[in-house]
């Protein structure tokens, strides 16, 4: 969020995205609890709960919890200096929420835990292979052909 080139676009791009996950958290905010009690099929003929209507049409996956760990958690860029930001403080309450709706999203993280392991391992492996030593796949890679692989 930080890496723009000036404090108005940076101000824009700040406004964005504290929208944006203000609109993840109404998805799993607690209003839809009184939904629920006055209707008989809030979520369609599909969708017996929230949770599987999330899962179902792939409102929250993986790579866009991962996403929003990344994007709002308080550990990163310059926004720490200036303290931690509240989409920040919400995360954790946020990510609570939507495992709670949907728990077959641990299951979901726990089967991409051992492959973002092996591909990290692989793509520094490329990247720095031991001194004196040839990358499993081939040689050492450079940064373009780093930036390429990731995309």
């Amino acid at each position: 969020l930080e890496a723009t080139s000036n404090d108005g676009e940076a101000s824009t791009v700040a406004a964005l995205a504290s929208r944006v996950f203000s609109v993840y958290a109404r998805v799993v905010g607690g209003e839809h609890e009184a939904l629920e009690a006055a209707v008989a099929r809030p979520y369609g003929e599909e969708y017996e709960t929230l949770g599987d209507l999330l899962y179902g049409q792939w409102v929250f996956d993986v790579p866009k919890l991962l996403d929003l760990c990344a994007v709002y958690g308080g550990g990163g860029g310059g926004r720490k200096a200036r303290g931690v930001s509240p989409e920040a403080r919400m995360l954790p309450g946020l990510l609570s929420a939507v495992f709670t709706a949907q728990p077959t999203y641990f299951a979901d993280v726990a089967e991409a835990v051992p492959l973002m392991r092996r591909t990290l391992g692989e793509i520094a492996a490329r990247a720095a292979p031991a001194e004196g030593e040839a990358a499993p796949d081939g040689p050492a890679i450079g940064d373009d052909e780093l930036h390429a692989y990731l995309l």
